[in-house]
């Protein structure tokens, strides 16, 4: 289309102009056309209204009357204006009442004969609607009521000839006028573009010819003077060119030079730049890759770095922390120690007396996305540029949530070794005061038992020996109590169904409760067995319920006591009080939950200690010997408790290994007891007495005496070995205290064996029989008799290890007593 385009200048003002001026014109035309249309539109509608108005007042009484014929009369002469078209009359439902149409408005008119339905227009005011070349104006008929509606359409074809009129004689003077002003201005600028024309041969020949003066002819006097002042800037634009150019050279011979100079300078910041990207990449692996975290901060606390190893400690992207304030990442705590002692080293450092390369080591805690915190290290110190200026904070931030939890365990560790320090201690003190205190007790009661044998019946100071004797006992069971607390008062281990010993238990239990306290009992079924002493058991549920009632207080309330069994993991046996956690497994669970008072955080770790008592002075003992009871059992305690929501206490018994314990004897051994047992005398025997206490041995030997026997007293283990080697074809019987000087009852025991195996040995020691038995000798004595003892019980261990040797000896087919008989 560029071949279409005029070249000359003023041929394109000229097309130019004519494009200006055909727009002009019909702009101009088509406003006016407008605008005239649309005066004539809204003379001509408001003639149609005042008509339609006029129609419709003059319907009012045709209606009213109901003369249709009248009515298409009075359309017939209304139908006769020259613009009408159509006229309806339509009843207020649509119906077509009459109407009148012609095709044109030259037309003759045509009455419509017939029945049919218009759309009735809504509402009751005046309507019109100009579809195309037409115009319909809908007037209510309106008396009192709407009665109906009148619309007449007119034509605007007269409209829309006017307005096309206007168009062509718009465009018929457009094309004169253009047609002219081409004409006027190529004749105008004719002179002008030949002006221009010698203008631009002017500027070729000068810019060609530099240096020299070019002729301007045939010009007018402004275009000569024009190019006069031209031919003197080129003159001199050349000289100055000339004087450019030696500067140029000049300047060349200098920048090569001074390029040369910053080869140089740049080889050496190349290489400096390098050495510079080689250490940056070292060091940002080492802080992208390191596991603690590294952010820097400026000195107003605003995040500057972060490495990526902040996503495995918090959960953040390096975006995300960046996006965080420092006080959103620390806890409160945590934020205001950091700003403290930043806070103080910018003091410090505004002093300029601080140490350029000092650090502080804080310990705090970081907020996790998920919300946790978590414990952590930082190690902050000032970053500076090459002047030593601070420019803002390094800080390295090292998770230490392994080494609190190895700390916590360390303490834990240490709190459990000085637990278990402190109950081996005061169990081995517990254990030789009840040992030498039932040593006491054995002389106390062995003499008050014989002086109560020789008071006739009728003696007065009877009742004082027997208060004294009832003294005794109660001080026997203070003692066991003690053993029990250390683990060292277990008695016979039977195996049990822990459900059958608490239902033992309980009748006495509810015998002694209060009338406001209700026990209520859920007992498991077939539940394993375990190896227990029955009588510690037992004793083990009264205390527990005995305490449970009491934290109820005088109101009363329910002791919820039930048994079960399950499986215990490490986690959960970490929380045993009183005692190291046994080993995970199967456990028996003995559960007595009440919804008293409940305990705090003190009591709860002080509960088992002995003689400690929320109560009143003078109680303790019951949950200490539950503690020492479970304890020698290898069991452990479980207790939850809040203050005013009650108190759980779970006992774990762990499960028997050996289901068919404990064998019962065969009825042939039993018979052979009772037989051998009626053919031997208990009067003529002699026993070896071997005890280091001098009380416990003359007492032991009256006794002895009393029950018919011939006594050996020894003071030590070595006396009793020597005196048993001189006198053993005599000896019946031999009694051995477990701990003498010299030589222990054990080792006098393994000894005798090795002297003469049919002779019965008996045991006595203040400690319990399981504790003394537990240990691992081969050499077993046929019973024990635990101190002190009465002389009924003296006589019981006498009487069975006597059948113990008799069924031994009938076994190996050996009819013989045991110990020759002494004769008085």
């Amino acid at each position: 289309m560029r071949w279409l385009y005029p070249k000359r200048l003023y041929h394109q003002i000229a097309v130019l102009m004519s494009v200006v001026f055909v727009a002009l014109f019909f702009t101009f035309g088509w406003l006016t056309a407008k605008r005239q249309t649309g005066f004539l539109q809204s003379i001509m509608t408001e003639n149609a209204m005042k008509m339609t108005e006029k129609l419709a007042e003059s319907c009012i009484r045709y209606l009213l009357i109901s003369d249709y014929a009248g009515l298409d009369e009075l359309l017939e002469k209304f139908i006769a204006m020259p613009e009408a078209l159509q006229i309806q009359v339509l009843r207020e439902d649509g119906k077509v009442l009459s109407e009148v149409s012609k095709e044109s408005p030259t037309s003759a008119p045509i009455r419509f004969f017939g029945t049919k339905t218009a759309p009735a227009p809504e509402g009751a005011t005046t309507r019109i609607t100009i579809q195309g070349d037409r115009m319909l104006i809908s007037q209510p008929v309106v008396s009192l009521k709407l009665m109906g509606w009148v619309s007449i359409t007119y034509s605007l074809r007269n409209v829309s000839e006017m307005r096309r009129n206007i168009w062509i004689d718009t465009g018929e003077a457009a094309l004169l006028w253009t047609f002219l002003s081409i004409i006027f201005f190529m004749f105008v600028f004719h002179r002008l573009a030949r002006a221009i024309e010698s203008l631009s041969d002017f500027a070729r020949q000068l810019g060609s010819r530099k240096g020299e003066q070019i002729e301007m002819r045939h010009s007018s006097h402004e275009l000569q003077q024009l190019c006069r002042s031209l031919n003197y800037a080129s003159v001199d634009l050349y000289a100055k060119e000339q004087e450019l150019k030696s500067y140029k050279d000049h300047l060349e011979t200098l920048v090569a030079k001074r390029t040369a100079e910053l080869r140089e300078e740049i080889a050496e910041r190349t290489k400096t730049e390098e050495l510079l990207k080689s250490s940056e990449a070292r060091y940002r692996l080492l802080a992208e890759n390191a596991t603690d975290v590294i952010w820097t901060l400026d000195m107003d606390m605003r995040l500057t770095y972060v490495s990526p190893s902040v996503t495995r400690l918090l959960g953040f992207t390096v975006e995300e922390t960046r996006a965080r304030a420092m006080r959103q990442l620390y806890t409160s705590a945590a934020f205001e120690k950091v700003m403290e002692s930043l806070t103080a080293e910018i003091a410090i450092e505004s002093t300029g007396n601080g140490d350029p390369s000092r650090s502080r080591m804080l310990e705090l805690e970081l907020v996790r996305k998920n919300g946790d915190t978590v414990p952590v290290e930082g190690n902050f110190c000032f970053l500076r540029d090459a002047a030593g200026k601070a420019l803002g904070f390094l800080s390295i931030v090292r998770d230490i949530t392994e080494h609190k939890r190895a700390e916590a365990r360390r303490l834990e560790m240490e709190r459990r070794i000085l637990e278990s320090r402190k109950a081996e201690s005061l169990g081995r003190m517990a254990g030789a005061i009840a040992h030498h205190f039932n040593n006491l007790l054995t002389a106390v009661m062995g003499n008050l038992e014989l002086v109560l044998d020789d008071f006739p019946a009728a003696a007065t100071a009877r009742d004082c020996v027997s208060e004294a004797m009832q003294a005794s006992r109660r001080a026997v069971d203070l003692s066991r109590l003690m053993l029990t607390y250390v683990g060292q008062g277990r008695g016979e281990e039977t195996l049990c169904d822990l459900s059958e010993e608490v239902s033992r238990a309980l009748p006495l239990i509810e015998a002694t409760a209060p009338g406001k306290v209700l026990l209520k009992k859920s007992m498991g079924s077939c539940l394993p067995l375990v190896k227990v002493d029955a009588d510690a058991l037992r004793q083990v549920v009264v205390n527990l319920t005995t305490n449970a009632w009491e934290s109820l207080g005088e109101g009363g309330g329910i002791v919820h006591i039930s048994t079960g069994t399950g499986f215990f993991d490490e986690a959960v046996l970490g929380r045993v009080v009183g005692m190291e956690p046994p080993l995970p497994g199967n456990y028996v669970l003995l559960e007595v939950r009440d919804e008293g008072c409940g305990m705090d955080a003190e009591t709860l770790a002080r509960m088992c200690d002995p003689f400690f008592s929320s109560k009143f002075t003078g109680r303790g003992l019951g949950l200490a010997t539950v503690m020492g009871a479970i304890r020698s059992h290898q069991g452990g305690i479980l207790v939850d408790s809040m203050p005013g929501k009650g108190t759980t206490v779970r006992v774990l018994l762990p499960v028997a290994g050996d289901p068919k314990y404990p064998c019962k004897p065969e009825p042939d051994s039993a018979a052979c007891h009772t037989r051998f047992a009626r053919s031997c005398s208990l009067e003529a025997l002699t026993v070896l007495l071997a005890e280091d206490e001098e009380m416990l041995l003359r007492i032991a030997q009256v006794m002895l005496e009393r029950l018919g026997y011939s006594v050996i007293p020894a003071r030590d283990g070595a006396e009793a070995l020597d005196l048993f080697g001189q006198h053993k074809d005599r000896i019946g019987c031999v009694l051995l205290d477990v701990t003498m000087p010299r030589l222990t009852g054990w080792e006098v025991l393994q000894s005798i064996r090795q002297i003469r195996a049919d002779v019965p040995v008996i045991l006595s020691s203040g400690y319990d029989q399981a504790q003394v038995m537990q240990a691992d000798h081969t050499e077993r004595p046929q019973a024990f008799l635990l101190k002190p003892y009465k002389l009924s019980d003296l006589k019981a261990a006498l009487e069975a290890a006597e059948k113990a040797v008799l069924a031994s000896n009938f076994s190996r087919g050996a009819h013989k007593s045991f110990g020759s008989r002494d004769t008085h």
